[in-house]
């Protein structure tokens, strides 16, 4: 396989659609979306990494278990650093 597969992806909260029949193929090894705030690139990376379902379409190509680098922190201030881990 050449990349992740994205086909007719669509996702939509209510009335409003984040994305609409999105098509493409992201290369093996891309690294960044980049768009104004808002857009989707959130919920299109939770999307890719099976956090959340698509309200329509497919993605294929996705080996192994992905890894997620959150925005924020999310250490919890109560754990040692070992138990963080």
């Amino acid at each position: 396989m050449n990349g992740i597969v994205i086909r007719e992806l669509t996702k939509a909260f209510g009335d409003r659609i984040l994305f609409k029949n999105l098509t493409m193929t992201l290369p093996i090894g891309f690294s960044c979306l980049v768009g104004p705030s808002g857009c989707g690139k959130t919920t299109f990376g939770r999307i890719l990494a099976g956090f959340e379902k698509p309200t329509e379409g497919s993605v294929s190509g996705i080996v192994g278990r992905p890894a997620v680098l959150f925005q924020e922190h999310r250490l919890l201030p109560s754990f040692s650093a070992l138990r963080n881990v």
